[in-house]
Formats: structure tokens, sequence, C-alpha cells
């Protein structure tokens, strides 16, 4: 046990180590990365939406308690008003997704959550036995997580968000898992781009000057102090500072201007010898540009987020493609409320059993807002198919119920509920033209496949397979 013990704290050693070096690379990107820091704001508004209350306070997300009992909705509100939740739960979403972890360590009274302090995710290591977590060990100086540094905590006493974590894995994924090495070699590219622009920016001349070969004494410090005449004709290194005194440069200018190579001719050759000059082109930065450009695309590739709403339009098809891309990214938002609410969820469950209620399925639903106008989108079309295979299938001879329940997803009470209490036209009584040479009931048959392909085709694209599709709601 002791063998398996120490191989254990050996593991997460090893580990540890790329993790912390993981997370520096992250916030570098963070900092230094306009598209992945821009990406991550966008996502981590569509997720929560920019809804505001009547006392100028961001609201990022709704409980419902209509259903619960006044004990556990008193307890829901005071948790949301001491944690700060409105706030607080932006804050841990946006490092947990772009750093892959985020915890949070709950502060208890005998009776009641009352505070959080956040965690640094480097000084924070969670404890497994068969799979479960034991506890979560604070490091100590140096990274040290024996157990003899910052102490342990309870499971209870941590909140550990752990975003798209594989399965069997104790931490997360960050956003920019995948875009990490073209991040590197961008890095490089870009360093080589400024390079090259700093030494290379225009085309030079490079002027060789014959001079006759001499064997006196001091001849070749004659030639170099002349080399150096003319450097200090074309290249002057003087400056005027802010108290407009002429000042001499210290760091050497850019090589901007023409150089000048002497070189030398023995005998009668320096009679035919004249100077001549060799035209270097300036540095080709166009294949580096697209090189970055490339590179700056697969960022948003990474994130999922389209570029067009970070404010990156690289071509005219930016926008006439970010209606399909925005549904897709949609879906995406959708998947990060849900994991959201499940958080929240977790939450209000502790500070109900920290007061001693046990909390009853369904008594406490989180409501995150629409995706914005791309869900609103979604859902109008959905619906616009949805009518349309409804309003054919009813010309067409069948029955109301059976319509209702194919075309909107319904229950059998559900759609007797609807005929019950709505007022539907009867248009079974006119049925579809059939064409003169096609029977009856072939054409009927082709029309309501027809329309139920479409309507799936449609579900298929859109995701929109519920008809809750502008809220989460809690299991």
């Amino acid at each position: 046990m002791q063998v398996q013990h120490a191989r254990q704290i050996a593991n997460t050693l090893a580990y540890e180590r790329t993790r912390r070096a993981r997370y520096a690379d992250y916030r570098e990107m963070d900092a230094q990365v306009p598209e992945l820091h821009r990406a991550l704001m966008v996502l981590v508004d569509f997720i929560f939406g920019g809804k505001i209350d009547d006392g100028g306070t961001r609201v990022s997300f709704e409980v419902n308690t209509e259903k619960a009992r006044p004990e556990v909705a008193k307890v829901i509100e005071d948790t949301t008003d001491i944690l700060d939740l409105q706030r607080t739960i932006r804050d841990i979403t946006r490092e947990g997704i772009e750093l892959g972890d985020s915890f949070t360590r709950f502060i208890y009274t005998q009776s009641a959550l009352v505070g959080q302090i956040p965690l640094i995710p480097e000084d924070v290591e969670p404890m497994e036995i068969y799979g479960f977590v034991d506890r979560y060990v604070l490091s100590g100086s140096g990274g040290d997580f024996s157990g003899t540094g910052g102490g342990d905590l309870y499971p209870y006493e941590v909140l550990h968000y752990a975003p798209d974590r594989p399965r069997g894995a104790r931490f997360g994924t960050s956003l920019w898992s995948s875009a990490t090495k073209r991040w590197r070699i961008a890095e490089a590219v870009e360093d080589v781009l400024g390079v090259m622009a700093l030494i290379e920016p225009r085309g030079r001349r490079r002027v060789f000057w014959p001079f006759p070969a001499s064997g006196k004494a001091g001849a070749d410090a004659a030639i170099w102090e002349w080399v150096r005449k003319i450097q200090a004709e074309t290249e002057e290194d003087y400056f005027f500072d802010a108290d407009g005194k002429l000042q001499k440069s210290v760091v050497p200018q850019l090589e901007t201007a023409d150089r000048f190579f002497p070189f030398k001719v023995w005998g009668e050759g320096m009679e035919g010898s004249k100077p001549f000059v060799v035209e270097s082109p300036p540095a080709d930065l166009k294949q580096l540009v697209d090189v970055l450009r490339f590179f700056q695309d697969s960022y948003f590739i990474a994130t999922g987020v389209p570029a067009a709403l970070c404010g990156y339009e690289a071509n005219v098809n930016a926008r006439s493609t970010v209606e399909q891309q925005g549904i897709h990214f949609a879906l995406t938002v959708r998947n990060r409320q849900a994991q959201v609410a499940a958080l929240l969820q977790d939450i209000y469950i502790r500070a109900l059993l920290a007061a001693g209620i046990v909390p009853e399925k369904n008594e406490v639903q989180i409501v995150m807002p629409p995706p914005s106008n791309f869900d609103q989108e979604v859902k109008a079309r959905v619906l616009q198919q949805r009518a349309l295979a409804a309003s054919q299938m009813a010309s067409a001879g069948f029955p109301l119920s059976f319509v209702l329940r194919k075309t909107f997803d319904l229950s059998d009470s559900e759609a007797e509920a609807v005929l019950a209490t709505a007022d539907l036209p009867d248009v079974s009584a006119a049925p579809a033209p059939t064409p003169p040479n096609e029977p009856k009931d072939v054409a009927m048959e082709s029309q309501v496949v027809r329309i139920l392909t479409a309507v799936e085709r449609v579900y298929l694209e859109m995701g929109a397979v519920r008809r809750d599709i502008t809220e989460i709601r809690s299991p």
C-alpha cells in the first residue's frame, strides 16, 4: 500500500509540472493573442447574455423556485446574494474555459454556506481513491503536494469546475488546448517577421569601390577611414532630445542606407576598374504575413467562435457564413450553459445541505438566457418548418392529433390538450389536389415522405430536437 501511495505521489508531481507549464502558456496566450482573448470574451458573453435588472446589475442566470418550499427559496436567495453568484459564476466560467480548471473554496458555518475564496489552480491537487475525490491538497512552497505543505480540504469545501474533462481524468481541457502548437509556431514566425522588417525594410544598394593595392604601411587603415567617413555622411546618428539639445545616439540606427565595400586592385587592372552597384531586393514579407493569417484563422477554428463575432472579417464571405456558423455556435453555447447550470445546481445543493435541508427533485431550476439572436433564429426556422409540415399533413387528411405528435414532438396527452383548448379549423375536408395520372394514396404517401424528410434534415442540421430551445433547466 505504501509503494502504491508513493507511486501515486510521484505521478502526481510529474503531471503537476506539466500542468503548471500549460497554465502559464494559456495565460500568456490570453495576454498576447488578441484573437484568442476576444474569442473567450465573446463565448462568455453569449453564455450569460447581456440582461440588466432594474438596479443596473448584470443578470447572468435566473432561478425558478416556483415549485420549491419557502425555506428552500430563502436559502437559494441568500446564497445568491452572499456569494454574489451573478458575478462570481462568470469569473469561474471564464477561468475554467481558459485554463481548463477553476477551484473555489467554500466557507461554512454550522448551518450555512457563508463565503467563497478563489484558489490558484496551480496550488490545488485533487486526490482520488478508486476514481472518487478523497480530498483536495493545497500545495506548500515549491508546489509540494505531499500533504505536508498547504493542508487538505474536504471535497465539499472545494468547487472544481473542469470543462470538457476527458473520461477518467482529474483535470479539464482548456478552450485553447488544440491551439497551443499553432501559437508557438506563430510566435516564432512573428519574431522572424519583426527582425526582417527591421533589418531589411527596403531594397539596399551595395556599392563596391576599387582601391589600388599598396604595400605601404597604413594603407588599409586609410581605406577603412574612408569607409567610416562615407557611413558618417549617409547615416546620421545625431538627434535632438526633449530639451532641444543635439545628442549623439548610442544605439546604432537601422541600416537603411547604401553600404560601401572597398576592394583592392593590383597593378594595371586599376585602370579599367570602376565602382559597381549590386541591387539587393527588399525582404519578401508577404509569405510570412500569409502564414500569420493562416494561424489567425486556425485560432477561430480551435475556439469554435465565428471570426465575424470577434470583429475579424478577412474576406467578403465572413458575414455570409456567420449565419451557418452561428447555428453551430448556438449549440456550443447551449452545451456550455448546461455545464454552468449543473455547476450552479451543485452550489445550491451544498448550501441547502449545509442548512439542513434535503432538496427534492426539480425543486430548484436554473434558467440560462437564450444565446442571443442565433438561438432565436434557429427556433424560428424550426417552427416554420414544423408549421409547414403540419399544414400539409393536415391538408392531406391526417388526423390532427397525429400531426401534432409527429411535427411538434408532443405526447399523446399534450396533443389531446391542445385539440381540446384550441379552436382549430378542420382542414382535413380539403385535401391537397392529386395529379391526374397519380393515384391519391401514392401522391399522399410521397408528399408526407418529402415533408418528414425535410423536417428531419432541419432537425439534424440545427440540433433542435426539443422544444425547450431557449432555456437550460436542471435535471
